[in-house]
């Protein structure tokens, strides 16, 4: 093999910061999805309470069904919450974007970045019904929920494969470009 001059070593020293970017990346995303499935299922446990709520429910129910609310709240969403503020790289469009290099987007795509807003704009309304003891509209606003998080945990695992796609594209072209074969 030919000896790297100088221009080509830092191409190269680029191209394998980018990616280990994305395989962080990547990993921060599949270490997102527990945390969303831990909030689908603690809400699974609220709704099989809220689902038959009616305005003549016993005072036992409604506390198990605040209970419910505030472990979710409290445990759950302050959990996804947390990892989203810590994220070091989803929220980052390449590797140079925060080392002093400028943001140089990616060369595949735009990246997406973890937004968890839509999950707590939906959550808001069952609180509210919660509160006031709307019953009624709390099995609407939970149904309205339930659809909301299966769009969001399907948009997070095209995500996924999409990263993951990108990643061995990546991956290839460095290979390329190193004259080897995978």
């Amino acid at each position: 093999m030919t000896p790297l001059n100088a221009v080509t070593l830092e191409s190269l020293q680029v191209a394998f910061k980018e990616v280990a970017f994305r395989a962080n990346r990547l990993r921060e995303w599949a270490d997102m999805e527990p945390r969303l499935l831990n909030l689908e299922s603690r809400f699974g446990e609220f709704y099989e309470e809220a689902k038959d709520s009616t305005d003549n429910m016993d005072d036992k129910k409604k506390r198990k069904m605040n209970d419910l609310w505030g472990r979710l709240e409290e445990t759950e969403l302050l959990d996804l919450q947390t990892f989203v503020e810590g994220l070091r790289e989803i929220n980052r469009s390449s590797w140079a974007e925060g080392n002093g290099n400028g943001a140089n987007a990616s060369t595949i795509s735009v990246l997406p970045k973890a937004d968890i807003s839509t999950i707590i704009q939906f959550m808001q309304p069952i609180k509210e019904a919660l509160a006031d003891k709307a019953w009624v509209d709390l099995v609407e606003q939970c149904n309205l929920f339930k659809r909301a998080m299966k769009g969001h945990l399907l948009n997070h695992r095209n995500i996924v494969r999409r990263e993951l796609r990108e990643l061995c594209e990546l991956t290839i072209r460095l290979s390329v470009a190193l004259g080897m074969s995978i």
